[in-house]
């Protein structure tokens, strides 16, 4: 219900209970000539802000100086006297001064000089450009002191550009980039709004949890944590496999899956695995118990009404043992497409996945995948 909605996100906000918010649909950036291009359609398309808060690597191949460029090109000389970002080599805060060119050390003593010169004006001075993807919550400085002295946010207005991201609690955390998040007005751009949602991006800004997109994106988001992915279920298995056992430990007989598939040995082994757990789990009341317990509170919180609606199947053995055999087949990357209710099951115990794919990596590929991707980012 709304009213339950409204408690939880209550919960969730903690003292940034009043936070202002647009919607922007940021479809256009996917045709934008390059960054600097988009960079200035959002200037045309804002008024009145002095941050961009860049959660996705819209701008990943421009430098700050690009950045100066476009903002004196558009709004001249005599707005802007300084910029500040992030530097990429050691995460210190850094300003460039518009007139010269000269890259320093956003400090306590060039802050109280530049609020000496400017006092309050200070905001119209500084253009805060954020690069949220590589330094995780790292707040702009002195906002709580400009905040207390001058009874305004440093962060007039800022721009955050989710694009394609869905993750409702990275979005949260790079509008976080402002610590007056109550008094600070924000403008998220968002690519790939549902139709039904279209008409919320054209009215003012308003309340973000009154928005039907907050919702959606806070609720699925939700979804994605307490579902877990298909990892995390099959280590349940295994659990109640062990307890089932009386066993702390378990044997595993699929040992390298990749090996097992050179050799087609992995089709009969997973069989023999999906055998053993239906008959120490299904076949036991209390870890069957177990399991239809926890699959019936993760599927009744799914925003898919299919998946939700199916909760009281769990409790049909047939059914569950037909479930268990499909999670250990996508496990182990056996399984295929059903085109039926547990096809959307699996997908939805995937969690953050968006295919029914998951590819197994040991970690140390995970570190090297996840090393390249922040490099090209």
């Amino acid at each position: 219900s709304t009213a339950e909605f409204e408690r939880r996100f209550n919960v969730f906000q903690g003292q940034n209970d009043h936070v202002i918010v647009r919607y922007v649909c940021s479809d256009f950036i996917r045709s934008s000539r390059n960054e600097m291009s988009t960079l200035e359609a959002i200037f045309q398309r804002e008024a009145g802000f002095n941050a961009i808060v860049d959660l996705c690597g819209i701008f990943k191949l421009s430098t700050v100086s690009d950045v100066c460029h476009a903002i004196r090109s558009f709004f001249g000389a005599k707005v802007f006297k300084y910029v500040y970002h992030i530097d990429q080599r050691d995460n210190s805060d850094r300003v460039v001064c518009m007139e010269t060119g000269n890259d320093i050390a956003y400090d306590e003593e060039l802050y109280e000089n530049l609020r000496d010169t400017y006092g309050a004006a200070l905001r119209d001075k500084i253009f805060f450009f954020v690069d949220n993807r590589n330094v995780i919550g790292k707040d702009i400085p002195f906002q709580l002191i400009y905040s207390k002295q001058f009874a305004q946010p440093l962060v007039r207005k800022s721009v955050v550009l989710a694009h394609d991201v869905s993750d409702f609690s990275k979005i949260w955390q790079a509008m976080g980039r402002s610590r007056t998040m109550s008094t600070t007005q924000f403008a998220i751009y968002k690519s790939d709004v549902p139709a039904s949602m279209l008409r919320e991006t054209e009215k003012e800004a308003q309340d973000i949890k009154s928005l039907a997109l907050t919702r959606q994106l806070y609720i699925s988001n939700c979804d994605k944590k307490v579902a877990g992915n298909i990892s995390s279920i099959y280590l349940t298995l295994i659990a109640l496999f062990n307890l089932a056992n009386n066993s702390f430990y378990f044997n595993d007989q699929i040992v390298n899956v990749f090996l097992d598939k050179m050799e087609r040995t992995i089709d009969a082994k997973v069989r023999q695995h999906e055998d053993e757990l239906v008959e120490l789990i299904v076949g036991k009341a209390v870890p069957c118990g177990i399991l239809q317990h926890i699959l019936m509170n993760k599927v009744v919180k799914s925003s898919h009404d299919r998946v939700a609606q199916s909760a009281p199947q769990w409790t049909d053995n047939d059914k569950l043992q037909r479930l268990l055999r499909e999670i250990v087949r996508q496990k182990y990357e056996q399984r295929r497409a059903t085109g039926d209710l547990f096809d959307d099951l699996i997908l939805y115990l995937s969690g953050e996945q968006k295919s029914l794919l998951e590819i197994s990596y040991t970690k140390q590929h995970q570190k090297q995948k996840q090393k390249q991707h922040n490099k090209n980012q």
